[in-house]
């Protein structure tokens, strides 16, 4: 059999409460223990003896829950949104018993915005993503794919079916193809799906920095769409882009990107001085090159690393050619395929969803990747 195959950037073929008693006094105004930000709860009155006029809380912050009563027994709870702002309940309502009827306490509206991460009530940005011993292996998600959607269908995404898992938002991956091959050719892409990351790819072939930044324009809008299944349920701070051979320079096209967290360059290095001289001073967050042992790959992302001066780790797969991560034409290598899924998946947890647990294998004279035989790795810069 003949194939005639396009070749990749490396020159190798790329591819609420009881009611107190009646007539006791109701609890003063008092300020509850921190809520969980974003929640609206609906003021609740409370009856009790006669009913005296009360005065309403004070301005709460954001995820506060504020308590305001009266003399009489009424208890007015309100619990405002995420957000600055004055909190309020409203009427407390009229006591079903006692000699008079008082005024119920009043307070201000709910205030507005959403919390920025890390705020009073705002989940840790790894929960609802379980912590994970093996990334080689599936992730605790089911991963779907959807084909032919996109700007002008013309992308393919992966994505846990279990999207946002206990509130937690999912991080986006943008993916590059290497000539000739699309989407379907990665088996690191449903994986990647299966560790809760949302991947949009662009089918294209020949694929494009442009071509990658209107899948992410794309999901990002998404987003926003009250129509979409992704429907608030991404995180647009924990962005990460990958791209392989071609696909490695379309991601470094878009290097400065500022939605970008991290990126990782899969034997995608620059060809030549020119293309090295425009991308790599665009780089503005970590990067990690993982590179296939075939003298072109390890060329190039040798001269890319040289001049990094962001967060960087840079290793090559032992024993690996460079169309040894893709399933095109059966020239794909299993073993080298799920050992590129591991440290990328590794890399990807370890940057987007704050998992500690993976930053061993990338930090130190004695990284994980530094003492597997599998990996040669080249001194880490700048990082901790």
């Amino acid at each position: 059999m003949v194939i005639m195959l396009a070749l990749g950037c490396s020159g190798q073929p790329s591819l609420v409460s009881n009611p107190p008693p009646q007539g006791v006094t109701g609890i003063s105004g008092t300020m509850a223990p921190t809520g969980s930000a974003g929640t609206s709860v609906s003021p609740v009155a409370i009856s009790g003896g006669s009913m005296g006029a009360g005065t309403g809380a004070t301005a709460g912050t954001a995820g506060t829950t504020v308590v305001a009563s009266g003399t009489g027994g009424t208890v007015s709870v309100a619990i405002p949104k995420a957000g600055n702002g004055s909190a309020s309940g409203t009427d407390g309502g009229q006591s079903t018993a006692g000699a008079s009827d008082g005024t119920a306490g009043s307070a201000g509206t709910s205030g507005s915005g959403m919390p920025t991460a890390g705020s009073a009530g705002d989940p840790m940005p790894t929960m609802g993503f379980p912590a994970v011993s093996d990334t080689s292996a599936k992730g605790p998600f089911t991963a779907v794919t959807i084909r032919n959607t996109g700007p002008s269908n013309a992308y393919t995404v992966f994505h846990p079916k279990e999207l946002a898992p206990s509130g937690a938002l999912n991080p986006v991956v943008t993916w590059g193809n290497g000539a000739v091959t699309t989407p379907a050719d990665y088996p690191l892409l449903p994986h990647l799906a299966t560790h809760g990351f949302v991947v949009v790819a662009a089918n294209d072939s020949a694929v494009t920095a442009a071509e990658v930044k209107a899948g992410l324009d794309w999901i990002v809008e998404r987003n926003a769409d009250s129509n979409s299944p992704f429907y608030k349920k991404l995180d647009l701070k924990r962005i990460g882009g990958v791209g392989y051979s071609l696909g490695g320079l379309a991601t470094l096209g878009n290097a400065d990107d500022a939605r970008y967290v991290t990126l990782v360059i899969i034997s995608g290095a620059s060809m030549n001085d020119d293309s090295r001289m425009m991308n790599i001073p665009k780089l503005h967050t970590p990067v990690a090159y993982l590179c296939t042992a075939d003298d072109a790959s390890q060329g190039n992302c040798a001269n890319d690393y040289a001049i990094v001066k962001v967060p960087a780790f840079f290793a090559v797969m032992n024993g690996s050619a460079h169309t040894d991560v893709t399933s095109f034409l059966g020239l794909g290598v299993p073993a080298i395929q799920t050992r590129l899924a591991a440290a990328t998946t590794a890399w990807l947890r370890w940057q987007l969803l704050d998992d500690a647990s993976q930053k061993s294998k990338f930090v130190g004279a004695d990284c994980g990747l530094c003492k597997d035989s599998n990996w040669t790795v080249k001194p880490q810069k700048n990082l901790d």
